[in-house]
């Protein structure tokens, strides 16, 4: 099958959906299907993957390229990518990995398109997909082949955020319920931050306001097997999105690394979750910080909420995603 990808963000940018598109486009070329992905991310660097990759295009090479292929699949709905799709006569696959805004015309035209035009629509959740007209659940998957269950020994009182350092994240509110722990508990545990974003420095300077400088550290943006590695030596992973996330793939993630997961109970990340941790109110300190608490010093509660690892992430395995991902493309070519 000739399959094309429109993700208007791309590989070397760093984030959810982006892990997504590659996951997929790596796994379909390994089962011989002909893969393009069109994006608008430019790179530097030389491009090296098993499948097609086509950075910045014009108008008449996108139909072109749409063209070529048997189905055309679309990453949250781009309007300037629906528009040399309207010149061809493939189908279109609206894989939803976001809301569209409710306020403005961009977002009432996403969803008019959603709901006439596109043939599927698929939500990385269950939360996302109700959303959609007919939307069905395409799970995100994680890379079972970097993240795994080891058996290396954890890092007693290891606490990990991963994620971009900005607001909707939610990770001052980690920090602060570690100023909780500190004010009301022996505790002393360590949080290890992944990642970056604008909201770095102000991080940094709330740690020091809360006397947790030698409680915190900066890592920075890792990925790969590195990344692995560091998750394999954390206890828990928090999850404090201040907003309806979609799903959670760091979740996932966690969990293949036998990290127990708390998260905040917007949007999809409950299910992101399942039966591998537990959730707070959205913003809570005070909850967050007695669930930190608890998994801290209860060591059978935390470790009894990953006896379900196996069968949780079975369905998010990228070999698992394709199955679904082929199952819903084939009726359409």
């Amino acid at each position: 099958m000739k399959i094309v990808f429109y993700s208007p963000n791309f590989y070397p940018l760093v984030g959810g959906l982006e892990n997504v598109v590659m996951d997929l486009a790596v796994e379909l070329s390994r089962r011989n299907h002909d893969v393009r992905v069109l994006t608008l991310t430019l790179s530097s660097g030389t491009d090296s993957f098993p499948f097609e990759l086509v950075r910045g295009f014009t108008f008449v090479e996108a139909v072109r390229h749409i063209n070529w292929g048997d189905v055309f699949v679309q990453f949250n709905i781009s309007l300037k990518g629906i528009l040399p799709w309207l010149f061809t006569s493939r189908p279109l696959v609206a894989t939803h990995h976001n809301l569209y805004p409710n306020k403005s015309i961009t977002g009432w035209l996403k969803k008019v398109v959603a709901r006439r035009l596109a043939n599927v629509n698929t939500g990385c959740s269950q939360f996302i997909a109700a959303h959609y007209h007919q939307g069905i659940v395409l799970p995100n998957p994680y890379n079972e082949q970097v993240f795994e269950q080891t058996k290396s020994e954890k890092q007693e009182g290891s606490i990990v955020f991963l994620g971009r350092l900005v607001s909707d994240k939610g990770c001052s509110i980690v920090l602060d319920a570690l100023g909780q722990l500190n004010r009301n508990t022996a505790l002393k545990p360590y949080l290890t931050i992944v990642g970056d974003g604008p909201e770095k420095d102000l991080l940094i300077q709330k740690t020091d306001d809360l006397g947790l400088q030698g409680q915190v550290r900066f890592a920075g943006t890792v990925v790969g097997k590195p990344l692995a590695s560091l998750l394999q030596e954390q206890q828990i992973m928090v999850v404090p999105s201040a907003y309806q996330e979609p799903f959670g793939i760091v979740a996932l993630e966690g969990i293949a690394s036998s990290c127990f997961v708390i998260g905040s109970d917007t949007g999809g990340l409950p299910e992101a979750i399942g039966p591998c941790g537990v959730t707070f109110r959205m913003g809570n300190v005070s909850e967050l910080t007695s669930l930190l608490e608890k998994a801290l010093t209860d060591h059978d509660w935390r470790v009894g909420h990953l006896t379900g690892t196996d069968n949780h992430l079975w369905p998010h395995r990228r070999s698992a995603m394709a199955d679904r991902f082929l199952d819903i493309v084939n009726v359409l070519v």
